[in-house]
């Protein structure tokens, strides 16, 4: 027979171990409520840096349109102004001499509203990858002396000293000459628009598995940093003379869209050197200039 004592002993061991029990269950509970709550704060927390991410990208994104909507707005009316403007002149104009220069001022701001039509066109084919490359085998020497003749006659020759550096004889490469065209042409143009006087030299040299092309000139220069919006939409230095466009943008979007580089070196006031790398296959060894 239990005696009261022990009975009342082990209904208070009983109750002890059962509230301790309790404790622990409680205790493991209210860790798994806590570490799910933990969880869901960080949860949200994450998710609240994605939105407030994704609303500044949108924000930027709004910007960067209205800044692309407003520049190019300003660029086509430009030389639309001036088409307009000089040809309300030219119907009033009886002098010969007179016509013949408001005809000229007329073509090239043509020409100019063309050329910008076509980079705008030529830009949305890039960034949706649309644009078909072309690659082919070509002397890369060759070519690149009859792109410099090209060149040498749209710019001024009593200020400006164009030289061109060809170190190879023969150098055959895979690449798109169009494209390889139209990026070394606005680089030079860009550079010329820099450099009233002074010298723009353009060469090129094997390098990494491809070519390396490169555009120096004596003219302003860039503040050191503004060297990496160079290649942003609409870049404008206020040191220098140069227009607000497409040029060095889309340039860079083709030498990208063919697994390339850019990239500018410059010092205000002492000019600039801009370069660009493609990849290419090389069919043969390059034979070096004497």
């Amino acid at each position: 027979m239990i005696m009261p004592e022990t009975h009342i002993l082990i209904t208070i061991s009983a109750l002890v171990i059962g509230t301790f029990l309790l404790y622990l269950l409680c205790h493991k509970y209210y860790r798994m409520l806590l570490t799910n709550c933990l969880q869901r704060e960080e949860e949200s927390r994450k998710m609240q840096l994605k939105l407030e991410e994704a609303l500044q990208r949108s924000k930027e994104a709004e910007q960067l349109k209205t800044a692309f909507l407003s520049n190019i707005n300003h660029e086509i009316r430009t030389p639309l102004n001036a088409i307009v403007g000089f040809s309300n002149l030219i119907t009033e104009e009886d002098d010969p001499n007179t016509k013949k220069e408001l005809s000229d001022i007329i073509n090239s701001n043509c020409n100019q509203l063309l050329c910008l039509l076509e980079d705008i066109l030529h830009l949305s084919k890039l960034q949706t990858g649309s644009m078909d490359l072309n690659p082919e085998w070509f002397d890369f020497s060759s070519y690149f002396d009859t792109v410099f003749s090209q060149l040498q006659t749209r710019l001024p020759q009593d200020k400006i000293s164009f030289i061109n550096k060809n170190p190879y004889s023969t150098y055959k490469v895979n690449l798109d000459k169009r494209e390889l065209t139209r990026v070394i042409t606005k680089i030079v143009m860009y550079a010329a628009k820099l450099t009233t006087q002074g010298f723009i030299e353009i060469g090129y040299e094997k390098e990494k598995d491809g070519v390396r092309i490169y555009v120096t000139d004596s003219g302003t220069g860039i503040q050191e940093e503004q060297l990496p919006r160079v290649f942003d939409w609409f870049y404008q230095d206020n040191h220098t003379i140069s227009e607000e466009g497409l040029e060095m943008p889309l340039c860079k979007a083709i030498v990208e869209a063919q697994g390339g580089e850019v990239g500018v070196r410059s010092r205000l006031g002492s000019g600039s050197t801009y370069w660009i790398w493609l990849p290419s296959k090389v069919e043969q060894e390059v034979e070096v200039m004497n």
